[in-house]
């Protein structure tokens, strides 16, 4: 499982060469800002109230080096009518990745929908990889330096092999990679797959959607 952990964290290695920063490369940046608007709709069809047991979690444009991300507004309506004073906070995990939690625990009448909306501000900053950057010119995986080896690809726990979907991952890494040892060209095989074949819920990781979506403008090779 080791030089499988090697393909699938090698992703990571090689956008902390490309994206690191402008001051890093000194690429000239360009500067996409956007608001993100969106509306979760829970309808009770039922002929009984509902009651939420468990906050509303909604996963959020996250901050990195490449974007930034701020939640302007948070509202709840219940049939179309604001509800004020509902509690929400922001939680960040170790990647980085930000989820908002709504604490809504009052019934949904029956025939009755909450809605929640949230507005986000993002600041996009497009890098560009330099000219020279490409398959003739990358390295090949025995290039890493031992020190970039050892802190993406130590040791995390086991790898659940007999989970059907994690041995699909697992198998797809070896069949799109094979004998390949060029960096950049593993590095794009992966990229293009996740695009053409990983579909995301709106609503799961839209800080995913956008990494990806830049990440595959940038290695244009």
């Amino acid at each position: 499982m080791k030089k499988l952990t090697t393909i699938v964290l090698l992703f990571f290695i090689v956008i902390s060469f490309l994206l690191l920063s402008n001051d890093v490369l000194g690429i000239p940046q360009e500067v996409e800002e956007i608001y993100l608007w969106r509306r979760l709709t829970i309808a009770n069809n039922g002929t009984k109230s509902y009651k939420m047991e468990e906050p509303i979690v909604l996963n959020l444009a996250i901050n990195n080096s490449f974007q930034e991300a701020y939640l302007e507004n948070v509202t709840v309506y219940l049939n179309n009518e604001k509800i004020e004073g509902t509690r929400f906070r922001i939680e960040n995990d170790s990647c980085n990745n930000s989820a908002l939690l709504i604490y809504y625990f009052s019934e949904i009448p029956p025939r009755s929908c909450l809605s929640i909306e949230i507005l986000q501000f993002v600041r996009i900053h497009r890098f560009h990889i330099p000219r020279d950057v490409s398959f003739n010119n990358s390295g090949k995986l025995s290039n890493i330096p031992f020190k970039l080896k050892k802190r993406y690809t130590k040791a995390e726990g086991v790898w659940i092999y007999n989970d059907k979907g994690m041995r699909y991952l697992a198998d797809k890494a070896r069949e799109l990679v094979g004998n390949e040892t060029n960096v950049l060209k593993i590095v794009s095989q992966l990229v293009d797959y996740i695009w053409a074949k990983v579909v995301y819920s709106l609503f799961i990781d839209l800080g995913i959607l956008m990494r990806l979506y830049l990440l595959k403008r940038s290695m244009r090779v």
